[in-house]
């Protein structure tokens, strides 16, 4: 039966994870608090690249004046990016950085995508009060409209200079509408993911900003 099971091009990633997952519902019973104990466990793994990524967005948003000047030059375009290249480096800065948590839990988001939509144990299992079906849709929406807050959430830490960007504001309407009918299973473990990005930004920032 594992072998019949389509995990699409991740199998390296998707089969340890339903394993872990398998194995974390041994515990627990309930495999919607696993997938949230599983999403945990995968945000403390990420750590590191996580705090590397705000306190580069921290550096980035002290030299945004030096950055604005720069941009309100007549300069040729070259010139431009050699002065932003030199202040990069005199800051110590890999604008690079920032992205790392983005681009490490692409693929395992892929991976956990294809774990769970093939995962035959989650067909007919319940989770809590109104979810009887996590291979399901939300059928009051709910999941999905928490999920938009924790996004709309998420800017407001990250965009608190940048009020004025409209198309940053309706992401959070864009991703609510996208995911009103993905399973439940999935919108669990990217709120959940979410929750822990907020708070491990909320503590990073506090935490570098005081030092």
């Amino acid at each position: 039966m594992e072998n019949i099971i389509n995990y699409g091009n991740g199998r390296v990633i998707s089969a340890p994870i339903k394993w872990i997952l398998c194995k974390i519902n041994l515990v627990i019973i309930n495999w919607g608090f696993s997938i949230i104990i599983l999403t945990i466990f995968i945000k403390f793994m990420l750590l590191p690249l996580s705090y590397i990524s705000y306190k580069t967005i921290i550096k980035i948003r002290k030299i945004k004046p030096k950055l604005h000047n720069l941009e309100n030059q007549k300069q040729d375009k070259k010139k431009i990016t050699e002065e932003l290249i030199k202040i990069y480096t005199k800051e110590k800065i890999n604008p690079f950085n920032s992205c790392l948590p983005v681009i490490m839990q692409t693929p395992i988001f892929i991976s956990l995508y294809w774990t769970l939509t093939t995962s035959i144990e989650l067909k007919n299992s319940p989770f809590i009060l109104w979810i009887k079906d996590l291979s399901l849709m939300d059928p009051y929406f709910i999941l999905p409209i928490a999920m938009g807050l924790s996004i709309l959430i998420q800017q407001k830490i990250n965009n608190k200079e940048n009020k004025k960007n409209n198309i940053i504001k309706i992401l959070p309407i864009i991703f609510t509408l996208f995911f009103l009918w993905f399973p439940s299973c999935l919108l669990i473990y990217w709120i959940t993911n979410n929750i822990m990005s907020i708070i491990q930004q909320y503590l990073i920032l506090k935490n570098y900003e005081k030092k």
